[in-house]
């Protein structure tokens, strides 16, 4: 896996790059222990990577953290500063803070606003969402576009 789709991947499930990159370190690192085990003779299960392989991911791996903002990716700050954008400008609330449902058929207003939190909550499916899950289930968008949209 290249450092791009670990990014994607990261943005698709919603997850700090960072967080990504240390799991994906964890399992490359859990790898290169499978075949220590595989070449002591202490197991016969062959690891699914050849070491060599191993060794390039940890490379590039390092050559992405040495720049966490390659051009056109996301970051940390922007995806907090994309959670902290008003809810209220990417959902109509009326004015006791009800809106229709986006994420099912909804009769009668399901979608409460909490200011506090920057959140909506939809009582009939007992679903929550901030700003950047709106636009992911509203409008189709990706998580990466989600973000960039709303800086």
């Amino acid at each position: 896996m290249r450092p791009a789709q670990i990014v994607t991947a990261a943005g698709e499930i919603g997850i700090p790059i960072t967080a990504a990159l240390d799991m994906r370190m964890r399992y490359l690192f859990g790898l290169m222990e499978g075949w220590k085990e595989f070449i002591s003779g202490r197991t016969s299960e062959i690891p699914a990577l050849t070491y060599p392989a191993i060794q390039k991911q940890i490379e590039a791996l390092h050559r992405y953290e040495s720049d966490p903002n390659p051009k056109g990716k996301i970051t940390d700050d922007m995806i907090a500063t994309a959670k902290e954008y008003p809810i209220e400008k990417v959902i109509d609330f009326d004015k006791r803070g009800n809106a229709m449902a986006f994420c099912h058929v909804d009769k009668n207003p399901s979608l409460s606003w909490y200011k506090a939190a920057n959140k909506a909550h939809c009582w009939s499916c007992s679903r929550s969402f901030d700003t950047i899950e709106v636009l992911r289930q509203r409008d189709g968008m990706s998580f990466i576009s989600a973000v960039k949209e709303l800086q």
